[in-house]
């Protein structure tokens, strides 16, 4: 609890900064939001100014500011520049598929990336080591938009084997909504057609998603692994007669699992606000087309929004990391 009310001001402080930079750089975007406003292309100088009036546009900047923060604080995000609605209402349509595709990555990043980083500690310096260290590296350099679109050519336009994008067949009927993510909705309703063909739709987002977080987490597992395998305690545990499997996964791992932790709260911090590129790729109707979308409409109340949940979410996730170390590691408590 202290060290939550120690990290408060600060998160705050975070928070307000990044917004008052995002605010400030929409400003200097190409394209007038009081035209798109205006109806565009049709639009009279009368209609743009009555536009520029309404939105608030013709006050000083520090002034909009302002008056935003003090909206935002009250969980009032303004109304999307295009169509007029709430952009609280916009989020919560979009957030739910964004944290569905997010977890997803992470999981495969974690299950997959884990083990792979034990074994190659334990394999140190011989073939499993020699293959999987310059494979991660080679994975974690590789361009996302390229292993998408690789991966939309063989798995659905060669193989037909996966969907390319959307998060359910057209035709099929949603299940009804209690998180908004279409896995768990499905399996909790019982539609178990809904539910594999959900997962269908995930899998090459996902997959996709999670390479370079999957790269990182083998490298960092490898690494703090490293650290501990010599220490003093691992000879005696060795000493008594341990085998080195138990060895390792009871107590080398546990050991390094701090610095596992972390990177692994990093990854999906980084995974939620990094979306952008993979759900344009897969049509995936998330946060990270709809900030495209809002930057290609000069929508600047929906980007603030995003860049803000966004922002929100990362440092969250990193707090409550901190607060899971003393569970892991005796030592941090104090």
């Amino acid at each position: 609890m202290l060290l939550v009310l120690r990290r408060l001001p600060l998160l705050v402080a975070l928070l307000a900064a990044i917004s008052a930079a995002v605010f400030a750089l929409t400003q200097y975007l190409p394209g007038d939001p009081a035209f798109v406003a205006a109806g565009g292309g049709d639009a009279t100088p009368e209609m743009v100014a009555a536009a520029r009036a309404r939105l608030g546009l013709d006050r000083p900047l520090w002034v909009r500011y302002l008056y935003y923060m003090r909206n935002v604080a009250g969980g009032d995000f303004g109304n999307s520049i295009v169509n007029r609605r709430p952009v609280i209402d916009d989020l919560k349509k979009f957030w739910p598929a964004s944290m569905e595709l997010a977890l997803a990555a992470i999981a495969i990043s974690a299950l997959v990336g884990i083990p792979l980083g034990v074994v190659s500690a334990a394999w140190g310096g011989r073939w499993p080591d020699r293959l999987i260290t310059p494979a991660s590296v080679f994975l974690g350099s590789m361009p996302v938009f390229w292993l998408g679109l690789m991966a939309v050519f063989l798995f659905y336009r060669q193989l037909d084997l996966l969907p390319a994008g959307g998060r359910l067949t057209v035709g099929l009927t949603p299940p009804p909504v209690a998180t908004g993510m279409l896995v768990v909705d499905a399996a909790v309703a019982g539609q178990w057609r809904v539910f594999a063909d959900a997962v269908r739709h995930l899998i090459l987002p996902s997959v996709i998603l999670s390479v370079i977080s999957l790269a990182m987490i083998t490298r960092v597992t490898r690494a703090a692994l490293l650290d501990v395998l010599h220490e003093d305690y691992l000879r005696t545990a060795r000493a008594k007669g341990l085998g080195e499997g138990r060895i390792l996964l009871k107590h080398a791992l546990r050991n390094a699992s701090v610095p596992i932790l972390t990177i692994v709260g990093l990854q999906l911090g980084q995974l939620i606000g990094g979306v952008v590129v993979t759900e344009t790729i897969f049509s995936w109707p998330g946060l990270g087309l709809y900030a495209v979308t809002a930057v290609e409409n000069q929508d600047y109340p929906a980007l603030l929004a995003f860049t803000l949940i966004t922002t929100g979410v990362y440092v969250t996730i990193n707090l409550t990391v901190d607060l899971l170390y003393p569970l892991l590691s005796p030592q941090t408590r104090h």
